[in-house]
């Protein structure tokens, strides 16, 4: 999908219309596409950081236990 870009050097200041309008695509989605590869990893990522926040949880209410 393609949408009409008007760079802004190319708006006229007095008239407001656009002197050179260009036709670009669309970047396509909010994410880039990911490889299978790059999806895991992101995955290993985010179960990461919810085992240390879990561990670190675990930890505190251990030491909570000793004071």
């Amino acid at each position: 999908m393609s949408y009409l870009y008007c760079p802004a050097e190319a708006i006229d200041a007095v008239t407001g219309q656009c002197s050179d309008p260009h036709w670009v695509d669309s970047p396509g989605g909010a994410f880039p596409p990911l490889t299978a590869g790059e999806g895991v990893q992101i995955g290993f990522a985010i179960v990461g950081c919810w085992a240390l926040g879990l561990c670190g949880r675990l930890l505190f209410k251990t030491m909570r236990g000793y004071l």
